[in-house]
């Protein structure tokens, strides 16, 4: 039973009401049949803590406990129940909770209520839970909603069955397509009463779709062979059901209720947009199975064999296919129902898709697919259009590489359906309309088979062209010819096809069937005029005049338009033969010689054209004839045979006459000249021939040559000839330089044009007139051109003026060929005038005009000129009259432009009629406004004018812009006045002096004060303006008692004034209110300079009559307020500025005073204080600096003011000085809290390092200020002041007190070499995993919490803040380790964060202010800082050795160093792995394919080297990077498969040989592989313990390691000793410390038992025995004997003291013994008691071993013995040196723990030692602070001579940075003139190698190389880390060692 309260809560969280029925289910009554409708679905049930229905939880096991919380319906992760020891007393919040009802259970029973329980698992939860349901508290779930809609629309396809969780899954994973869909999705959200709705939507949409039936029964029957399989019945089926699933999920959406969560709170789950979005999704989804419905619908109609269907249109198909389509693509591809989908839709909006380019069809075909786009969001986009879909070669590769992409089914689907229905409707149907559109020539191409166009259907592009292959070579490919035949097949596919007969092709068919009535039609007429085309009876022989040439042509015009029917045709019709272009081009051709050969019998012709006609007769093409026909062309042709002969004979004939007349013509010369009658004879005999020949036209031309001749003279000879005489001798002298010579012309009228006999006819003409004409011809040419130009533009002017109708003109011109312009300047007739003296051609009535022209605008122009600036005192009226009556039209010279121009005198006559209205309208005593404003507007500016030139006593000057605006308010009128512009009156001289005259104050009063008059007027427009404005409220700072009277003032005013003159109202509204603004402003500034008058009297008494002082303030702020208050309204216009400034000032002066007044006692003296503070009011610190920061300037003679001033600023400058004390040395707030950040305002220098003394605090609590002031930091001071001391109590337990608790760590720390030791064990864990780091971090947390308190930079909080860093950095540390690797026995920490922790130490231990080091110091820790940088610790005799504070201390600078050198042991690897990574890079450049012995050798060492290097990388603690591993991996497994493949034994055994080889070089790398094991505790593999190190294995670790220091030691010095002669000192040296390390090797093994957790005595004795018998001097034979191994080690160390002393020491001691037996009496009860003694055992305590560094100085205190010279011995020198040599040759092996890391070394050779000058091979290197010895070894040829300049002791010079000397070396290397030798340096002795260490170290960090001066030479010391850089300069072989290289100076 649900309580009613429970129900309001509900619908209060959800925003409704409880009677809201959309919130909570209908009042469904709990039936059999809706208990048994939820089980087994998903549900959203109301779930609360305190339901009373709730039945205990049923649970598998009894011990478990409910969930924490539930997971609310709206979560998407799962979280599981959290099961505690204790359960917590928290529910669960009420709420609505999803859930799936597992099963029915029973029903609970009631007094009067039966109620169903069921077992219910709640999304979240593992347990199942019985509880009571009802219809109210159970509702559809969004969960399942989205899990069925996700399942819809994301299924795969697959053909065979595949299980599907229908339950829980979220998608359906594969779809099989043989079972219904709704039984392979997840169970619906449906509810019991949706059961009637959901049939309704199924009933609506079976009564949408149409039924059709299976399409496989239709398919085959009729349609052409397609490759593409029509779409299958059962896919159609699924597709239409998943439309009725999609429309249920739209309906069931309806019933989903979504909380409104508020701001913050957590909601994981489907929200009501993301479900909201997956509507949109299946709304689309729906869309795109709606369409591949139609589709299918569409296919089966198509397919379907029905005669009585509806044809369908074309636009139906493809706004189905093509626009439908791409939009179903587009839905398809944007259909993305993800989460990551819906944050994409919602960023990017409803931009849409990017704008798309518009691309052409043929770059879309080049271009290729493409379909798809992205936008910035990352949202798809289909970015095809619709002609796309058109090609279907891009519809298949679209959906190919769609299907790719999107495997979701029914997407599968809908590219199927694309296919088909391309490939079976779309292809066939487009391309049929294209043929039809390319055989009627809509189309230029015929698209086949390229993507845009296909071969179906019954379409073969081959047989097409073999049906055109007598098609002309430029119809070919793609644009062949049509023939009739092909036209007919296409008309007969649309009637039979079984796809196209469907479609209405109405429109194509009528015009095919056109096309081929054409084609038919065409062909008649073609035969038709071909039969006449012999025929010449009635042809004149002309062709333009032939009726069947031009039918011919015709036709021909008519095949080759495009517009034509057969303009794509080839072989019209079906006759035989066929009928083609060619043939009637053949016919055109023969008619053509028809007609020339009439033209040759009927008129006379030229002989070459006759010989052409006689030459083609042969070559006359073969005319296309009917059968009938060819007798009677056979007949014609016969016929034309005798008329050729007959023309070929009589030019025959002829030609010999025709050459003798050429030939004459040209001998002819200048005698023809002389004897006309013979070229007369010679034409006249030509003129008698059949034939026209070259010389009659050539006797032509030369006669009218001679005839030219004499007319040019006659006109040359002349005085003035006229100008018709000469251009018409010009004339004809062009015509006779062409050839085209009058006779010439009248002979060649009806002959054919003759292209070479012309061009011979104009070379002759040309050469007789440069034979008989040519000076003729200069001089007539000269003499035209001079006169040509001033004829053409003469009349071009009398032109122009004849058009304007100007009486000055008498002759008639022609306007049309000459160029007119529309006016002419008088200035140009005036320069034609000029030019026409020095012509030499009469143009004398061309010159008469301009000259009658001329002289008429000089006479206007002086007449209107005199009238307007000469006559300066006619009335402006009278001057109006004239000055009109020139302007006009006819009284002006007509088309000629003349000063003044006509916009000059309307400029004129506008200003005299303006002045003559203005003076109408200012006549009379008052001024008439209506009239008088629209005239001021018009010449605002005439009136400025006139106001500057009478400017006199800051008078008033109109502003042309505000004047003009004022009045156009005023008028408020629509219309127009356009002012006159001064710049446009000023720019003519004309209207400037009339203006100047107009505005003359004199001619002014003579015609009546109109401009006086019209500024007054503008003054009062600008007065009343201003009043308006004013009243308006405006701009109050605009409207000022200054700007008002200056307006009035500025008045206009005559000299001499005059009654009339003045024409105002003064009586008008606006100018009323503004005379009584300005009186009444000035009248309120006196009031308040009477007011501000009272000052001085009233500040001297202030003290003594305070009332005053607060009364005349009220006096000055009423004031105030009513000036302000005047100023916001209209009622007073603004006082000038300072008046209110100087009011606001005595404001605050006296508000300022009053405020001082109210604390008497304290600003009195110290005897006006009273003796206690209830008696007396200290003045509040923020009223004091209110009251000092606000203090008004001294005021002489002020009296009481000046005494409370000076008392104001004196108790301010007390508090501050107290408050900056507090400032700089607390850390308090101005309000007495925290501040947030230290300030250090009052240190600077070396004090901004001092501490604050808590003493100075105290004294600031008791100061004198805080008797006067009230100060807001008081208490805090108080309180600091006793958190302080707390805080000193805690700090010094953490320092100085001694950690005394569980497990207290008393072993020696670690070295710092690495963070893991020798063992393999991380020491950090040392420290955090013990107790007293747990203590120490407590501790801090206990003291931080005091020390926020603490208000104040002390040296005890500075420290403390310091030691906090160092844990903080140890946490960092330890936090930046990878714990997932500890387990597996190795250690990693990522190289960034190692970056990080390094800089972090850097700043923090490396500047420790010198205030921490005195207070560490008084607690007894000793903190300083090495000239190396490092932070050493120590604890002070008395101090807290293990005090919590020291351990934190101590462990961080171990571990800072420890990280440091891991980072460079990772540094050099990566360095060494990139050098093996280059060199297999060009291993693998070298091999060629064809591997040879070295190359294969070299890859082994390559390999072997590469292992090597890899293996070393799990011994790194800082992890290098992964793509130096990745390479190195690569490259190792490349070489072992090359070697492999084509390694031999022979080769192996060759590189093991080599590999293996012992030379003395092994010895050093031995030796220096030890020193490095030992110094820097070289890490190995085994497992990291978390537990702390005991002090046993620390202490095991430090003696065993300076046992063998020392024993090594002390053997190098036993072999010295032996002789000084041996080579390879260094090499002794590394076998003997090889030696010592097997030696102390067996010693731990004998005498250290495991079950001792300290060093025993034995072994201690045995390390001092053997160190003291080694290093004596006279013991050399005992150091010969163990290098050489002649004594077993087990041996050696079970020998006694006395065995191992020297042989003197032994002597010595036989003799003691034989004299104490011969003093000894023995008897024979006596027992012996004597035992071994061992003495040196006495040198060690019994009851404690000494601590490990008591044990080092007792061992360093005899670790130099006196060095004496050899005794005699009986082993020679010789035999020692073979010895050692042979020692060294074959060395021991090396200890197991070394036996890796040790390999041979595989130098060539063993290098010599080199000498200094002094003979020596030592030398003393001093390189800053260090100073050691070290040998340098040669390691290539080093000459005597310049070894001989070594010096034995070296200072360094200077350093240098590493890239400056790889730049200084290469330079110096490529210059040729220095020599360049390496030295390997190698360190003396141990002290040598720990200042060598210390020297590179340095140099190393700080990126440096040492340098050396060697005479002219240098010498540089290049240390291993920066071997890399000079790799390319130099061959340096051990990367271990430092080289020195020495440049040598090449002397010539």
């Amino acid at each position: 039973r649900i309580k009613t309260a429970r129900i309001h809560h509900c619908c209060r969280l959800f925003g409704t009401s409880s009677c809201n029925t959309k919130m909570m289910e209908e009042n469904i009554p709990v039936t059999k049949e809706w208990v048994e409708f939820i089980v087994g679905r998903n549900w959203e049930i109301f779930w609360a803590p305190d339901n009373d229905d709730d039945v205990d939880k049923e649970a598998t096991n009894e011990n478990q406990t409910p969930p924490a919380k539930k997971l609310r319906v709206e979560g998407a992760a799962e979280i599981k129940a959290t099961t505690t020891e204790e359960p917590e007393e928290e529910e669960d919040e009420e709420d609505w909770y999803a859930g799936r009802v597992v099963k029915f259970l029973r029903y609970e029973q009631g007094p009067d209520w039966r109620r169903p329980v069921f077992q219910v698992l709640f999304v979240g939860d593992e347990e199942l839970y019985q509880q009571i349901l009802t219809p109210d508290i159970v509702r559809p779930c969004a969960r399942s909603w989205v899990r069925r809609s996700l399942a819809l629309l994301d299924a795969h396809q697959t053909d065979a069955a595949t299980k599907i969780d229908n339950g829980n899954g979220s998608k359906i994973e594969k779809l099989d397509q043989k079972k219904p869909l709704h039984k392979q999705l997840p169970i619906d959200t449906r509810r019991l009463q949706d059961e009637e709705e959901l049939s309704a939507i199924r009933k609506a949409c079976a009564a949408e779709l149409e039924l059709v039936q299976n399409l496989s029964t239709l398919s085959g029957k009729g349609a052409a062979a397609s490759k593409v399989e029509l779409p299958r019945w059962h896919e159609h089926s699924i597709i239409r059901e998943m439309i009725v699933l999609i429309q249920e999920q739209i309906y069931l959406r309806s019933w989903l209720k979504f909380p409104d969560r508020k701001s913050g709170e957590e909601d994981d789950g489907p929200s009501n947009s993301y479900v909201t979005f997956l509507v949109g999704c299946l709304e689309s989804a729906k869309r795109c199975c709606a369409w591949y419905d139609r589709c299918y619908v569409f296919l089966f109609h198509v397919h379907e064999r029905r005669e009585d269907a509806d044809k369908i249109s074309r636009d139906d198909l493809l706004h189905l296919f093509a626009d439908g389509g791409r939009q179903t693509m587009t839905n398809l591809i944007a259909l993305d129902p993800s989460f990551s989908g819906f944050k994409r839709k919602r960023k990017g909006g409803s931009a849409g898709p990017p704008a798309k380019s518009r691309r052409t069809k043929s770059r879309r075909r080049a271009a290729g697919p493409t379909f798809c786009v992205e936008d910035e969001s990352g949202e798809r986009y289909f970015s095809a259009d619709s002609e796309d879909f058109k090609s279907g070669a891009f519809v298949q590769e679209m959906v190919s590489r769609f299907s790719e992409e999107d495997h979701r089914w029914f997407a599968l689907a809908i590219g199927r359906m694309l296919l088909a229905l391309s490939d079976h409707v779309v292809l066939p149907v487009l391309n049929w309309m294209r043929r039809a559109d390319y055989f009627l020539g809509k189309s230029e191409f015929l698209f086949i088979g390229n993507g845009c166009d296909e071969e179906r259907p019954d379409w073969d592009p081959d047989s097409f062209n073999q049906a055109n292959s007598h098609a002309t070579s430029g119809r070919t490919g793609r644009n062949p010819w049509v023939t009739l035949d092909q036209v007919e097949s296409l008309l007969e596919s649309a009637r039979s096809h079984l796809v196209l007969s469907k479609f209405d092709f109405d429109s194509a068919v009528v015009e095919l069937t056109q096309k081929i009535a054409d084609i038919l039609a065409f062909e008649k007429d073609c035969w038709s005029t071909l039969d006449k085309v012999t025929t010449d009876d009635l042809c004149s022989g002309d062709p333009h005049q032939d009726d069947v040439l031009r039918t011919l042509q015709s036709l021909l015009s008519t095949t080759k338009s495009p517009l034509s029917s057969v303009g794509n045709v080839e072989r019209f019709g079906k006759g035989t033969p066929p009928l083609t272009r060619s043939a009637l081009d053949d016919a055109c051709r023969y008619r053509r010689w028809i007609l020339d050969l009439k033209q040759a019998e009927s008129c006379r012709e030229r002989g070459a054209f006759v010989a052409n006609v006689i030459q083609h007769f042969d070559s006359l093409p073969e005319l296309p004839s009917h059968e009938k026909d060819k007798e009677r062309i056979v007949e014609t042709m016969n016929s034309l045979g005798p008329r050729v002969r007959a023309l070929e004979s009589s030019l025959r004939d002829n030609a010999t006459m025709l050459n003798r007349h050429k030939d004459e013509i040209k001998q002819l010369g200048e005698r023809s000249r002389e004897k006309d009658s013979i070229l007369d004879d010679m034409i006249t005999a030509s003129q008698k021939m059949p034939i026209v020949s070259a010389a009659e036209e050539m006797a032509l031309v030369r006669k009218d040559v001679f005839e030219w001749l004499d007319r040019t003279r006659k006109v040359l000879d002349e005085e003035l000839p006229p100008f018709d005489s000469v251009f018409s001798i010009v004339s004809e002298l062009d015509q006779l330089n062409v050839g085209h010579s009058p006779s010439r012309r009248e002979l060649t009228r009806n002959l054919r044009p003759n292209k070479h006999v012309d061009n011979e006819l104009r070379d002759f003409a040309k050469l007789d007139l440069c034979t008989f004409c040519e000076t003729e011809i200069q001089r007539i040419s000269a003499l035209y051109s001079s006169v040509s130009v001033w004829h053409d533009k003469s009349t071009g002017v009398l032109t122009t003026l004849q058009v304007h109708g100007n009486p000055a003109i008498t002759k008639q011109y022609a306007t049309g060929s000459v160029r007119t312009c529309s006016m002419v300047d008088l200035k140009r007739i005036e320069d034609l005038l000029d030019e026409y003296g020095t012509l030499k051609v009469s143009l004398k009535e061309e010159r008469d005009n301009l000259q009658v022209a001329c002289n008429e605008c000089h006479r206007w122009s002086d007449k209107v000129t005199e009238n307007l600036l000469e006559d300066r005192n006619r009335p402006f009226s009278d001057l109006l009259a004239e000055v009109d009556a020139a302007n006009k039209p006819e009284g002006r010279p007509r088309g000629i432009i003349l000063t003044p121009t006509r916009q000059t005198l309307d400029v004129v006559i506008s200003i005299l009629k303006w002045h003559g209205l203005a003076r109408t309208a200012t006549k009379g005593k008052m001024v008439d406004t209506s009239v008088a404003y629209p005239l001021l507007l018009e010449g605002i500016e005439i009136v400025e004018l006139y106001g500057k030139v009478q400017h006199r006593d800051n008078q008033y000057i109109p502003s042309v812009e505000r004047t003009s605006e004022n009045i156009r308010r005023k008028l408020d009128s629509k219309k127009a006045h356009k002012p006159f512009s001064r710049a446009k009156m000023e720019s003519q001289e004309i209207s400037k002096a009339l203006i100047l005259r107009m505005v003359n104050e004199t001619r002014d009063r003579e015609e009546g004060y109109p401009l006086f008059r019209l500024l007054l007027l503008a003054w009062q427009v600008d007065v009343e303006k201003f009043a308006e404005q004013f009243r308006d409220g405006g701009d109050k700072s605009s409207f000022t008692l200054e700007a008002a009277s200056g307006l009035r003032s500025a008045r206009p005013r005559l000299l001499e004034p005059t009654a009339e003159a003045d024409g105002l109202n003064d009586e008008s509204e606006l100018f009323v209110e503004f005379n009584r603004l300005v009186d009444q402003a000035m009248l309120k500034r006196e009031q308040i300079s009477n007011l501000l008058s009272f000052k001085k009297s009233i500040l001297r008494d202030c003290l003594r009559q305070p009332e005053i002082a607060k009364s005349h303030l009220a006096s000055l702020k009423e004031s105030y307020a009513d000036l302000r208050k005047d100023a916001k309204g209209t009622r007073l216009l603004g006082l000038p500025p300072v008046i209110a400034t100087n009011l606001d000032k005595e404001i605050k002066l006296f508000s300022w005073l009053v405020r001082a007044v109210q604390y008497p006692e304290a600003l009195g003296d110290e005897k006006d204080i009273p003796n206690t503070s209830s008696d007396f009011e200290r003045v509040p610190l923020d009223v004091l600096f209110k009251l000092h920061d606000t203090s008004p300037d001294m005021i002489e003679n002020s009296g009481d003011f000046a005494l409370v001033v000076v008392r104001v600023k004196e108790l301010h400058e007390a508090a501050s000085k107290w408050q900056s004390e507090v400032s700089n040395l607390t850390l308090l707030s101005m309000r007495g809290g925290k501040r947030r950040a230290q300030q250090s305002d009052g240190l600077d220098g070396d004090d901004a390092q001092q501490r604050i003394d808590p003493a100075k605090v105290a004294a600031m609590s008791n100061h004198q200020i805080l008797k006067r002031v009230a100060m807001p930091r008081e208490d805090a001071i108080r309180n600091m002041l006793k958190n302080t001391k707390k805080f000193e109590v805690l700090l010094q337990e953490l320092l100085s007190k001694d950690y005394a608790g569980k497990n207290a760590d008393r072993i020696v720390l670690p070295y710092g070499g690495s963070l893991v030791d020798y063992e393999g064990r991380f020491i950090l864990l040392r420290l955090t995993g013990s107790p007293l780091y747990l203590k120490l971090k407590a501790l801090v947390e206990k003291i931080s919490s005091v020390a926020d308190d603490v208000l104040a930079d002390t040296p005890g909080k500075a420290t403390f803040d310091w030691i906090c860093k160092a844990i903080q950095w140890i946490e960092s540390l330890s936090v930046s380790i990878d714990r997932d690797n500890i387990g597996h026995g190795q250690l990693s920490i990522p190289k960034s964060k190692v970056a990080e922790l390094l800089g972090m130490a850097d700043a923090m231990l490396l500047d420790v202010p010198d205030d921490l080091r005195k207070l560490l110091s008084k607690h007894g820790i000793l903190v300083s800082t090495t000239k190396e940088g490092r932070l050493t610790v120590k604890s002070k005799k008395g101090g807290a050795h293990h005090s919590l504070g020291t351990t934190a201390i101590r462990w961080s600078p171990i571990l800072f160093d420890a990280l440091k050198e891991d980072e460079i042991r990772t540094d050099e690897w990566e360095s060494l792995i990139s050098d093996i990574s280059r060199k297999c890079a060009q291993f693998w450049e070298n091999w060629d394919g064809n591997p040879s012995r070295d190359l294969i050798l070299q890859g082994h060492f390559l390999l072997d080297e590469l292992s090597e290097t890899l293996g070393e990388s799990s011994d790194l603690v800082v992890i290098p990077k992964k793509h130096d591993l990745d390479t190195g991996l690569e490259h190792k497994v490349a070489l072992k498969s090359f070697i492999e493949k084509h390694s031999t034994p022979n080769i192996e055994y060759e590189f093991a040989e080599s590999a293996l080889a012992q030379e003395a070089s092994t010895i050093e790398n031995r030796s220096l592989l030890l020193d490095s094991l030992v110094d820097r505790a070289v890490v190995t593999k085994r497992p990291i313990e978390v537990s702390p190190v005991s002090e046993g294995d620390a202490n095991d670790l430090n003696f065993r390691v300076t046992a063998r220091k020392l024993i090594g030691r002390a053997l190098e010095q036993g072999i010295v000793g032996i002789g000084s002669d041996l080579e390879r000192i260094n090499d002794v040296d590394g076998l003997s410390k090889l030696k010592a390390w097997e030696i102390e090797e067996t010693l731990y093994r004998q005498f250290q038992p495991k079950s001792e957790d300290r060093m025993s005595p034995r072994y201690r004795d045995k390390v001092r025995s053997l160190k003291r018998a080694f290093s004596d001097p006279s013991n050399c034979t005992l150091c010969l004997q163990v290098i050489c191994n002649e004594i077993d080690l087990e041996q050696l160390v079970k020998m006694p003291s006395e065995q191992l002393a020297n042989p003197e020491i032994r002597r010595n001691r036989e003799l003691a013994e034989v004299k104490a037996k011969e003093k000894t009496v023995l008897t024979r009860s006596a027992k012996s008691k004597t035992s071994p003694q061992n003495g040196d055992a006495q040198h060690f305590h019994e009851d404690r071993v000494k601590g490990g560094e008591d044990f080092l100085a007792d061992l360093d205190a005899d670790a130099k013995p006196a060095f004496k010279d050899m005794p005699a011995s009986s082993l020679k020198k010789s035999s020692l040196k073979e010895v050692t040599k042979q020692a060294i040759a074959t060395p021991p092996p090396p200890p197991p723990a070394l036996a890796e890391t040790l390999q041979p070394s595989r130098s060539q050779s063993i290098s010599r030692r080199a000498t200094n000058a002094s003979g020596s091979d030592k030398f003393t290197l001093s390189i800053s602070d260090q100073k050691f010895s070290a040998y340098f070894n040669c390691t290539q040829h080093f000459p005597s001579a310049v070894e001989d300049t070594l010096p034995e002791r070296m200072r360094d010079e200077g350093r240098t940075r590493v890239d400056e000397f790889v730049k200084f070396l290469a330079s110096k290397q490529s210059s040729g003139h220095w020599d360049i030798y390496t030295l390997r340096l190698l360190p003396c002795t141990d002290s040598d190698a720990r200042q060598y260490k210390k020297f590179y170290k340095d140099f190393e960090v700080k990126e440096r190389i040492a340098m050396f001066k060697i005479g002219a030479g240098k010498l540089f010391l290049i240390t291993p880390r920066f071997h890399r850089k000079v790799k390319d300069l130099l061959e340096l072989r051990n990367s271990q060692s430092t080289y020195g290289v020495l440049l040598k100076k090449i002397w010539e």
